[in-house]
């Protein structure tokens, strides 16, 4: 499996975090306290229009990440049957 940004998901695709790049060590954390940790399982649901942040589904709760936030996090992108 190719591992890809966050970003490039697409509503409904479901992936498996790999790894998260240093952005800044506050950054870094904040997103460790929110879930996105390796191995954890990241869903896209929705996206604001005109480029505005997507919503993610992490563990068991919702948030939303700017595009350049989710570019910072890469996955593996799993098929559709898991």
């Amino acid at each position: 499996m190719p591992i890809i940004p966050l970003s490039s998901l697409k509503r409904g695709d479901t992936a498996i975090i790999a790894s998260v790049t240093e952005r800044d060590a506050k950054w870094n954390r904040r997103l460790e306290d929110l879930g996105f940790t390796p191995g954890t399982v990241v869903t896209t649901l929705r996206r604001a229009p005109f480029g505005g942040p997507t919503v993610y589904r992490v563990r068991s709760y919702e948030l939303s990440l700017r595009k350049s936030e989710a570019a910072c996090i890469f996955v593996n992108a799993r098929s559709a049957d898991g």
